[in-house]
């Protein structure tokens, strides 16, 4: 079997388990391991698909999986939130994630696609399961759709517009801060990313505060945002900055207590720091009482 793991991990609060990697080749539509060798017609066997480059590369990185990207997905999440047993690997194409499913199927099948920009995507992923996982378990009064965050046809109020945006300025913001290394490998102006640098962020959230303001109808603006989104990743991009706004100013374990309380309050969190118009966006209706929540303490240095 290719195959890597489990593995054990030692984190700050002690030992955790990473998932399994492995690959799975398809056939006719259905998943065949690599050790499984089918009967093809009648008593000839047909060979296994070779394994390709790429998830072999992938493979021989589990150990950094183990030894700083899992600790990482971890140490965003807020405590005993469920991440997958097994990462499938597949040359195929793979369905969305459910939640508290123990296996994430992973697709290499991705033209253009280098090995480091792969990885990234393997992490964002990671990290956007245990998220959909958080929000099954202990977000479902929020009424929230993690996996499916971008469906127009669900937005009927003004209401909706903003749970789906703060869904996915959430989600997306978070797994691409996270994959990114969060705060860890950007301290100092080092290696500044794009959701950092108020030059190249500001016109993204300028953009989206001004398509807030249309006051047309909210299903349409959703699906213009949607738009927007596709071409140049409004919803990470401002959600990454964010992410590294609200852990500068209220360090890892006020950032992680704000995403453990969900999209409101991650995004009230951020409001909270008066980050100036230009770094902002208000939503086209206030948030309900019901949907707020209360915001984590500020780092006292």
């Amino acid at each position: 079997m290719v195959g890597v793991g489990p593995a054990d991990v030692e984190l700050d609060g002690g030992r955790t388990v990473a998932p399994q990697m492995r690959y799975v080749a398809i056939r006719d539509g259905r998943s065949i391991y690599n050790h499984v060798v089918e009967p093809h017609l009648g008593s000839e066997l047909a060979p296994l698909p070779p394994v390709p480059p790429l998830a072999m590369a992938l493979l021989a990185r589990y150990s950094e999986l183990v030894g700083w990207g899992y600790p990482l997905i971890v140490s965003y999440l807020p405590q005993d939130a469920e991440l997958p047993h097994v990462i499938e690997l597949s040359a195929g194409a793979v369905g969305p994630y459910k939640s508290h499913s123990p296996v994430l199927g992973f697709s290499i099948d991705t033209p253009a696609q280098t090995l480091d920009l792969t990885w990234t995507r393997l992490i964002t992923q990671l990290y956007m399961s245990g998220l959909i996982n958080w929000a099954d378990t202990e977000l479902s009064s929020l009424g929230l759709n993690v996996a499916a965050a971008v469906e127009a046809e669900s937005v009927r109020s003004v209401q909706d517009l903003n749970k789906h945006l703060l869904t996915a300025v959430w989600r997306d913001g978070m797994a691409t801060y996270v994959s990114a290394h969060g705060s860890r490998l950007t301290e100092d102006g080092v290696d500044r990313m794009a959701w950092q640098r108020r030059s190249e962020v500001s016109p993204h959230f300028m953009e989206m505060r001004a398509m807030l303001r249309s006051e047309g109808v909210p299903r349409e603006m959703w699906q213009d945002l949607l738009r927007v989104n596709a071409n140049q990743r409004i919803f990470a991009l401002t959600g990454a900055h964010m992410a590294y706004r609200l852990e500068r100013e209220l360090g890892l374990s006020g950032l992680v207590a704000a995403v453990g309380r969900g999209p409101f309050a991650f995004y009230e969190a951020f409001m909270s720091l008066e980050p100036g118009a230009l770094v902002s966006f208000e939503l086209p209706q206030p948030l309900s009482p019901t949907e707020r929540s209360p915001l984590p303490p500020r780092v006292t240095h």
